[in-house]
């Protein structure tokens, strides 16, 4: 008997990986056939639309879209309580998403029967570890979740991006001067002081060119006002949506503008020399870093995975971009090393990068 494993990966596109990841590991320890389902938040697209699989993994991997609507619910399912109501249940959460309201996952409730989506989840809440997570019985079983980490990367290790967006993506980067400092600054349901931030940067830095990532469009504007001795540039149009996060607004992350304007952030960000990122505060006082910018921030350690990723691309561009980006610009650290000796909640923040240098 053939089993799958549906993984829905909610969140913006750092969560998205990172569940992608996990639920590779568990379709490959219990041998599943891993199916991807990353169209209600984040890329808001089929996943294999923007991607092309490059390395084999030891389960099939698949789109949603691959399979017809009825596939789903042909089949014993865990949670069992999704059994013949797979319709109801992406429409329910599709049209929580649409009116913006709050979606109480991972948990689902279908006629009155609430269980957990995750199953890495105990019933206490807390997380099973990757070795210890148990197998179902069901033909399919259903992981739908948010959730980051450094782990993303992994992820895009099996894949490279299509070729038209691959094309454009190096057209624009090549474009870029190479005394780039990139800075991403998450502004939108995470939030903190990018002023003070900015100030503190200002010190460390000479005549180099600033890179400006961000969610957020004050962002952009506020950092030509604060950079007077320094051009200060852009990549992608973000629009003015009042501080509503990006991966939610399906009104902008539908449109295939938003997709280049996403991978063209985090590759501009992962290739350029220096890149540089203020603590983020999410529904809390609680530290953190945007996991945007830990995603780019793993990526330009790895130069040959984002040439991996830009494979597709015409091949004059990828001769271009080979003497032009990140196997050619030496890499540092310099610059966010003075920040963070400036803030000591840098040092636990950054721990992730023993995970990158692996």
């Amino acid at each position: 008997m053939k089993r799958y494993l549906l993984c829905r990966a909610l969140g913006g596109f750092n969560d998205q990986l990172n569940q992608i990841n996990f639920c590779r590991k568990y379709a490959e320890k219990w041998d599943r056939h891993l199916i991807i389902d990353t169209r209600v938040t984040g890329l808001n697209r089929n996943f294999f639309s923007v991607f092309e699989q490059v390395k084999e993994a030891e389960i099939p991997i698949s789109d949603a879209s691959d399979f017809p609507d009825d596939f789903y619910n042909s089949m014993e399912v865990y949670p069992n309580c999704l059994k013949g109501a797979f319709f109801n249940f992406e429409h329910e959460v599709l049209r929580i998403l649409i009116e913006g309201r709050t979606i109480n996952l991972p948990v689902v409730t279908v006629d009155g029967v609430t269980e957990s989506l995750r199953i890495s989840a105990k019933t206490d809440g807390t997380l099973f570890p990757i070795d210890n997570l148990p197998d179902f019985e069901e033909e399919l079983v259903v992981h739908q979740s948010f959730g980051g980490g450094p782990e993303g990367v992994d992820a895009l290790s099996f894949f490279r991006l299509r070729k038209d967006l691959a094309d454009h993506i190096i057209g624009r980067l090549c474009a870029l001067p190479q005394n780039l400092v990139s800075v991403h600054v998450r502004s939108t349901d995470m939030r903190g002081d990018f002023e003070t931030f900015f100030k503190t940067l200002d010190q460390h830095i000479a005549d180099e060119v600033l890179l400006i990532c961000s969610d957020n469009r004050s962002v952009v504007e506020s950092a030509k006002e604060s950079f007077t001795s320094n051009k200060v540039m852009s990549v992608s149009d973000v629009p003015d949506i009042k501080g509503r996060a990006l991966h939610y607004r399906k009104d902008y992350i539908g449109s295939d503008a938003s997709m280049r304007d996403l991978f063209l952030d985090l590759l501009a960000l992962a290739s350029a020399p220096q890149l540089c990122m203020p603590i983020v505060h999410y529904k809390s006082e609680k530290p953190m870093l945007s996991g945007f910018s830990i995603l780019a921030d793993v990526l330009r350690t790895l130069p040959e995975l984002q040439m991996q990723l830009l494979s597709a691309a015409d091949q004059n561009l990828l001769e271009q971009f080979s003497s032009h980006g990140p196997l050619a610009v030496p890499r540092s650290t310099e610059i966010m090393d003075k920040l963070a000796l400036k803030d000591a909640r840098y040092e636990k923040l950054l721990r992730y990068r023993k995970y990158a240098c692996r």
